[in-house]
């Protein structure tokens, strides 16, 4: 049995924040399917579909919170994954989402190492 990585989510937030970006729409929070239709979708929902547990869930919501990126908290169920329009407004190409969300992650970084 392979030991638990604790930091798994940590080490790849921006991974796996562009994963989310490819397969959900953020302005409207819903999800994308083949039919058209949208369904909303909880943080938690978005995780599961990508294949992630509740714990390995649970650190994706510890990092991209003090992003900013996470509705306010009203149940740890019942949390919608949230962009703001800065960002949306800075998304224009596939290449750029990277871009503007490194530039998040080094700041947050910044603000904790200091």
């Amino acid at each position: 049995m392979t030991k638990y990585n604790e930091n798994i989510s940590s080490q790849y937030p921006i991974i796996t924040l562009i994963r989310m970006l490819t397969i959900f729409d953020y302005r409207s929070g819903f999800i994308r399917n083949w039919t058209g239709d949208k369904e909303k979708l909880t943080i938690h929902q978005i995780g599961h579909i990508m294949g992630l547990n509740g714990r390995e869930m649970n650190q994706v919501i510890d990092v991209l919170e003090p992003m900013g990126l996470i509705s306010e908290y009203k149940t740890k169920k019942k949390r919608y994954l949230i962009v703001e329009d800065i960002i949306i407004n800075a998304i224009v190409e596939g290449k750029e989402i990277k871009m503007v969300l490194l530039n998040i992650d080094k700041s947050i970084n910044q603000e904790f190492n200091m």
